[in-house]
């Protein structure tokens, strides 16, 4: 288990990007409204658990992904 550093403002900017360009899509289920509602109001909204996650999670993989391409 890794703690993740540093706000989760900046931790989410590199999943942010890549929302806003397009290239992240989601399966289809019940829950698609809320999670980008919550993706859509972060910082601001109510809740950010779901933002946390997902940044962690694309940080996890694209990380990965570095380190085989090289």
């Amino acid at each position: 288990f890794e703690h993740p550093t540093g706000s989760k403002e900046v931790r989410a900017d590199p999943f942010a990007a890549q929302c806003e360009a397009g290239n992240v899509i989601l399966v289809r289920g019940p829950w698609n409204r809320k999670f980008i509602e919550e993706l859509c109001l972060f910082p601001n909204g109510k809740n950010d658990d779901q933002v946390d996650a997902a940044s962690g999670a694309f940080g996890k993989l694209a990380s990965k992904r570095k380190i085989r391409a090289l």
